[in-house]
């Protein structure tokens, strides 16, 4: 049975490269306006913050980014301003190995809390999830061709 979840989405994609790999490149704040929709031309700031401009609305976004690398997860907080930070993005990878798959490969999961997103806005972050996995793919494979 699929269940359609009001409140959360996530987006899972193989990617050719190593767990590691698509660790850092998801957990690399100036490689987020690469492929995030909701913060293109990402910049760096003082203080680990990063800030660039929504694609789907032309509003300021700000991004704080926790790495894990034992747990290769990164969790992004995310706000309009600075001071409004929400944790509602985690980024989670898991080697391919676990997944029945090559030690080459490693699968990428987003997950994205809706918070008060009010409809509209929450199926435009979904679509935007969805087709940055695939965005991601291609920039971490591009750079470690097989």
């Amino acid at each position: 049975m699929l269940l359609t979840d009001a409140f959360c989405h996530t987006a899972t994609i193989r990617i050719a490269a190593p767990a590691r790999s698509t660790f850092e490149f998801l957990g690399d704040g100036n490689r987020l306006g690469d492929w995030s929709f909701g913060c293109w031309q990402t910049k760096q700031m003082p203080g680990g913050l990063f800030a660039g401009t929504s694609l789907l609305t032309g509003s300021p976004t700000f991004v704080r980014i926790l790495a894990d690398a034992q747990r290769l997860q990164t969790d992004h907080a995310v706000g309009r301003s600075p001071d409004a930070l929400s944790p509602l993005i985690v980024a989670r990878i898991l080697p391919g190995a676990l997944m029945g798959d090559a030690d080459a490969a490693s699968f990428a999961t987003l997950v994205v809390w809706r918070a008060a997103a009010p409809e509209e806005r929450w199926r435009q972050i979904c679509a935007a999830h969805d087709l940055e996995m695939f965005r991601i793919r291609h920039l971490i494979e591009s750079e470690h061709p097989v």
